[in-house]
Formats: structure tokens, C-alpha cells, sequence
């Protein structure tokens, strides 16, 4: 489940004259999804980030890309939950191992994206999904502001972050219908809606 997100490139480039290309951090971005089951009940669960690319289009109002999630990556902090939605009544990641999504269509309120379409291809179906951009930062700063450094050692064979690098960070939302992505199962106890949160860091791509 979840998604997403090359659409934070495009919120760049106001911010970034000349950004051509965006690399995802795979270690400082994921995704989370939330279904309820049996009512009032609640799991919640996260994807890590395989890998991402984006490249804009002149003037910043659109762009392509594709970023992918790791389906055997679930983490609901229960082991038996983790193995239930990674089989085939769910997520079947054995057969379908990756997610993928790629931007197509986007909205500005001004300067500021505030919502993208895209193809997200789940569980081997693909279909069209909006995103609703929740909060975007991009900005050229100290690496130290965005990643924990803290381990990093002091010997002159370690590289240290780049200074003045350009980084964006961003927020999004959406909501599927796991049925309409071939995930039918269950539907007596778990719900069909499935709420997604991605947070998402790029880095530019220094030629």
C-alpha cells in the first residue's frame, strides 16, 4: 500500500531554478497504511522505500518518475500480523514484491502543488490515485538539518554530509479501495478502505 510520491520533485522547482533531477533518500522516506478490521479496531503498518527517481520538466509544472516500496518490508510491530499481510489474502508479496507509482497530473494553488495523480500499480492491478500534498519544505540547507549525523564517525576517510546540497521534504495522503486493487479478501472483518501517509525526502542530483 502506499504510495508514492515523486510529486514532491515538482514542488521543487519554484524553490530550486534549474532542478533537472531528484534522487529519493531510501532511508529517510516511507510509507505508512491504516485499516481498521472487526469495527473499531486498528492496524497500522509501514513500507520501506526501494528506490526513486524524478526528473522535472521546464518551469517546474510537471515531470516523470517512478518510485517503488518493498511489500516484504512490513512492519506493524507484531510478527504474526506482518506474515498475515504479506500472504497471498493480502498483499501475495511473494508474487507482487514491489509497488510502484508514477505521476501524471498535477494541482497548484499558486506556486504551491496541492494535489497529484498518478498510476499506482498494487498488487498487480493499476489504476489512478490522488494524492493530497499535507505539508512540503524544499530548500538548500545543511544536511545535518534533515539526517541524524550524530553517528558519523570523525576519521578523514569518512565522507561527511555535502553542505548547501538541495533537499525536499514532503507529506501526502490518500485513501484506496483494497478491493479495487484485487485484495478481496476478509471482507467480513477487515475494512476496504485503507488510509496512506507517505513522507518522502529528495536530493538533487549534482551533474
Amino acid at each position: 500500500m502506499a504510495y508514492f510520491m515523486l510529486v514532491l520533485a515538482l514542488l521543487c522547482y519554484p524553490c530550486l531554478a534549474g532542478a533537472a533531477a531528484y534522487v529519493v533518500d531510501s532511508s529517510n522516506s516511507a510509507a505508512w497504511f491504516e485499516v481498521h478490521y472487526w469495527g473499531n479496531s486498528v492496524v497500522k503498518g509501514k513500507l520501506s522505500l526501494q528506490q526513486g527517481r524524478v526528473e522535472l520538466d521546464e518551469g517546474g509544472r510537471g515531470g516523470r518518475g517512478e518510485i517503488s516500496f518493498d511489500m516484504n518490508s512490513v512492519q506493524t510491530g507484531r510478527d504474526f500480523v506482518n506474515d498475515f499481510i504479506k500472504s497471498k489474502r493480502i498483499f501475495d508479496a511473494a508474487t507482487f514484491p514491489s509497488m510502484t507509482f508514477k505521476p501524471n497530473r498535477f494541482e497548484f494553488q499558486g506556486e504551491r502543488m496541492s494535489a497529484a495523480e498518478g498510476e499506482l500499480n498494487l498488487h498487480g492491478v493499476t489504476r489512478t490515485v490522488r494524492l493530497e500534498v499535507k505539508r512540503f519544505l524544499c530548500q538548500d540547507v545543511l544536511a545535518a538539518l534533515l539526517f541524524d549525523v550524530s553517528n558519523v564517525s570523525a576519521s578523514v576517510d569518512t565522507p561527511l554530509p555535502s553542505i548547501g546540497r538541495a533537499y525536499c521534504y514532503g507529506e501526502f495522503t490518500t485513501q484506496i479501495l483494497r478491493s479495487q486493487f484485487g485484495m478481496d479478501s476478509m471482507t467480513m472483518m477487515v475494512n476496504d478502505e485503507v488510509n496512506i501517509s507517505a513522507n518522502l525526502v529528495l536530493q538533487k542530483v549534482i551533474p
